[in-house]
């Protein structure tokens, strides 16, 4: 099994201790006013999604609370729609990662369907985490022919309590394929914490 690194760091995880911290609504209003472009954001600039790996025809993309909301204020705005404190969802409150994992690969006959994904300690087989909840996301995709394929992706969520400490691995099981690993590391972690809430 390959284990690579998340690159592309975009959005981030969190740390087990800030897991615990509730969000303050001074976090909330900053989070909306950077994601409407209405001020400076004193965070790490996002692009739509949060953290995101894409490599070996995975995709795998992960967001944190503040990261939910940053995300939703600049999508609203890039449809001219309004966004305020009253559009906050309590899934984006919530504290956990929601993180989304479909298949890339540029040929249709090696599109996978995602079964399952959960967290591991960084090198490591036993100590899985399971998602709280996992979703199946089915989208079709057309070749250049025209002809109409469907893939299933997931959306899988977990408690921020539950992360294992340390670095670790997302492993995602798929059809037909080894399982992939998007390894996030200790750095990684430690910009996440930006993003999730830490009472600052």
């Amino acid at each position: 099994m390959r284990t690579l690194p998340i690159v592309a760091l975009i959005v981030l995880l969190v740390t087990v201790a800030s897991a615990q911290q509730k969000i303050s609504e001074n976090e909330i209003e900053a989070a909306i006013k950077c994601g409407l472009g209405q001020v400076k954001c004193d965070r790490p600039i996002l692009t739509p999604g949060g953290l995101s790996a894409v490599m070996l025809d995975w995709s795998v993309t992960v967001t944190p609370p503040l990261g939910r909301i940053y995300v939703a204020a600049r999508n609203a705005k890039d449809k001219y729609l309004p966004f305020a404190r009253a559009d906050v969802s309590e899934d984006m409150l919530a504290s956990e990662i929601h993180v989304f994992v479909e298949s890339t690969a540029s040929k249709m006959t090696e599109l996978r369907d995602v079964e399952h994904v959960v967290i591991l300690p960084r090198g490591k087989n036993e100590g899985a985490v399971q998602p709280s909840r996992i979703d199946a996301v089915e989208s079709e995709v057309k070749n250049l022919a025209g002809a109409s394929f469907k893939k299933i992706s997931k959306r899988a969520v977990f408690k921020l309590a539950d992360l294992p400490p340390g670095e670790f691995d997302i492993v995602v099981v798929s059809s037909g394929a080894r399982d992939f690993r998007a390894g996030v590391r200790e750095k990684d972690r430690q910009k996440l914490t930006l993003w999730s809430g830490a009472g600052s």
